[in-house]
């Protein structure tokens, strides 16, 4: 740590609270007194007085409604409170490959009916024909390039034709600003390696993308889980508490439609987000690459547009929107652009040509557009329809993410069932889900578990329901 937190002034302030809920003074349901007006009446300062509000919260106390405050839980609600941690209790964790991907390990014995476990949508849905297309006018009307080493930062073509496709985020990047990498995970793999060393911390968003925290682990990293509020993305108080109290480099996030909760966070908590990682001077790692797929309005903004310093990496591929075998992805390094485009140049020269010169081409005539207009309302669809299910199948008390986004679905079972074992149940029939213990580092999230909704068939709803069954008998 920064520094050590030498009083508990929070535990007296949460303790007397505590008296007055166990006293009956304070009811179920009972609002209490905002954090300003506590910090005034005892005169101690505003963190402190959330820090005796995170400690309530985690001792299921008390209850945040965003937008409206805190409140008293009934202390016999068996409602999973949000993965608030006690600050006091923060420990880089050592990420444990057994951890991360054991629930795993018998997916090739065992060929899925239904592909539930993974984050990918339909073959029907990837415009195969058109892709088709663009490989022959390629091969047609260029005998050359398509076989000539693409050196970094890449085909420049596409890298005009991403700063163009940005325009409709809020971005303004220049060609210049761009590298083209092998789909979004060697981008994230590329700016993490970069900003971190062997023994250093990160800071990372929960529930996480499994792969992400599989590739800490290989890169000897410790790790602090900055949890979600639901619905809202980061918590901005534990990050702020974390930055001040640890040294960290980075903190590594999915802010538009996280992979696997769905939360998007607004305009504003972006805004402030960045601005908190530009006064400590460290990075935000930003995975973008869920964002094309909304479901009304316009499309989230990354954190990138509010980047005014070059500490944002923004990160994505059209793996999720077009195809996943081409493997384009691309990465906006800001002030690392140089130690970057070196790195990937020394992996591996650059990405295919041919494949960034398909994405191209699909760019070029207004495919792209098109396409997503019509991804954007069947993943909707489909997303109802499995939530839909999901809350008449699955046992009473099962809670369902809500996304305006993407295509996962982040399911709560009651607190006594455990989702890896449903998960070794479902094997036998072939049916895979994605454990909620794989989402995290230290082991949370054991009664959670995500539903990939980007394919919705017969199998797919007998699969469901299936799983509703078993849920139900544990």
């Amino acid at each position: 740590m920064k520094s050590e937190l030498k009083t508990k002034l929070y535990e007296e302030i949460a303790d007397r609270i505590i008296i007055l809920i166990e006293q009956g003074v304070l009811k179920e349901g009972d609002k209490i007194p905002s954090i300003r007006t506590l910090s005034n009446q005892l005169g101690v300062s505003l963190n402190t007085v959330k820090e005796s509000f995170w400690y309530l919260e985690n001792h299921n106390y008390i209850q945040s409604i965003p937008q409206s405050g805190y409140y008293v839980r009934n202390l016999n609600d068996k409602i999973v409170k949000n993965n608030i941690i006690d600050p006091k209790s923060y420990s880089p964790i050592k990420v444990s490959l057994c951890k991360i991907y054991s629930a795993f390990l018998n997916e090739g014995k065992c060929p899925p009916e239904a592909e539930l476990g993974i984050a990918t949508i339909n073959s029907e849905f990837w415009p195969k024909d058109k892709i088709r297309k663009c490989i022959q006018d390629i091969i047609k009307y260029d005998n050359d390039t398509p076989y000539r080493y693409s050196m970094s930062p890449g085909y420049k073509p596409l890298i005009e034709q991403i700063s163009l496709f940005a325009l409709q985020t809020g971005l303004n990047i220049n060609p210049d600003e761009i590298i083209i990498t092998t789909g979004c995970m060697e981008a994230i793999y590329l700016a993490i390696k970069t900003i971190c060393k062997p023994g250093d911390t990160i800071a990372i968003q929960t529930p996480m993308f499994f792969n992400f925290l599989q590739l800490c682990e290989e890169l000897n990293l410790n790790i602090l889980e900055i949890p979600n509020i639901a619905d809202v993305g980061v918590n901005i108080d534990i990050l702020k508490f974390v930055i001040d109290n640890y040294d960290i480099k980075a903190f590594l996030a999915i802010p538009n439609f996280n992979n696997p909760s769905g939360s998007c966070m607004t305009d504003s908590q972006k805004e402030e987000l960045v601005k908190m990682i530009e006064d400590a001077n460290i990075y935000l790692i930003e995975d973008d690459i869920y964002a094309d797929i909304y479901f009304s309005g316009k499309r989230p903004k990354p954190c990138k547009a509010f980047d005014k310093k070059g500490n944002v990496v923004l990160c994505s591929s059209f793996s999720k929107i077009l195809v996943p075998g081409l493997r384009i992805g691309w990465i906006v390094p800001g002030k690392l652009y140089k130690k970057i485009e070196k790195t990937k140049l020394l992996m591996n020269i650059g990405c295919s040509t041919l494949n960034q010169m398909i994405v191209t081409k699909f760019l070029q005539d207004g495919s792209i557009e098109r396409h997503l207009r019509k991804l954007r309302k069947i993943l909707q669809d489909q997303i109802q329809n499995m939530r839909e299910l999901i809350l008449e199948a699955f046992p009473e008390g099962t809670k369902v993410s809500d996304p305006k986004g993407g295509f996962v679905l982040w399911v709560e079972l009651p607190k006594n069932i455990d989702s890896l074992k449903l998960y070794e149940l479902l094997l036998d029939k072939g049916i895979i889900i994605a454990p909620g213990v794989t989402f995290s580092a230290s082991g949370k999230y054991n009664n959670f578990f995500r539903l990939n909704a980007g394919i919705w068939n017969e199998k797919i709803i007998e699969s469901v329901k299936y799983i509703g069954k078993i849920a139900s008998e544990m």
